[in-house]
């Protein structure tokens, strides 16, 4: 039989186990997008309004009933759709001539997404994109 003191020492590490669990289950709704590869298809221009050589360009997308800005990068290998925000903490990233640049905390991405420096953890996440009839058109976050 357990003293009462023992027993409250029980109780109150498993309140505590419960609501870290609670809080870090909320937190990796919060900084993990989850793929939506199923979203459907928006048409966000032309081929030729992204050509070859160009910076990458902000393009407004609705995914998940929220708009959103995506970046359309035109790399050597095809077009790709990184999007708008920050592997870190979510916050928007700008195109800076060279990188993309998270002014909050001072990540960098290279034009393909690698990161280049700072506390984001992992590249850029990536849309879905799909070429049809010289229109491109891009879904959910699939990477």
């Amino acid at each position: 039989m357990p003293t009462r003191r023992r027993f409250l020492l029980w109780m109150a590490a498993g309140i505590w186990a419960v609501m870290l669990a609670g809080y870090a289950a909320v937190a990796s709704l919060f900084l993990t997008p989850r793929p939506s590869a199923a979203e459907p298809l928006q048409d966000v221009g032309a081929v030729t309004d992204f050509p070859s050589g160009s910076p990458p360009k902000l393009v407004t997308y609705t995914g998940g009933g929220v708009e959103d800005g995506v970046y359309i990068a035109p790399l050597p290998t095809g077009l790709v759709a990184f999007d708008f925000h920050c592997t870190h903490l979510q916050c928007p990233i700008q195109w800076a001539g060279t990188e993309f640049a998270c002014p909050c905390h001072g990540s960098t991405f290279a034009e393909d997404g690698r990161v280049l420096g700072g506390p984001a953890p992992r590249p850029l996440h990536r849309h879905r994109l799909v070429i049809q009839n010289g229109r491109v058109r891009i879904g959910g976050i699939v990477s």
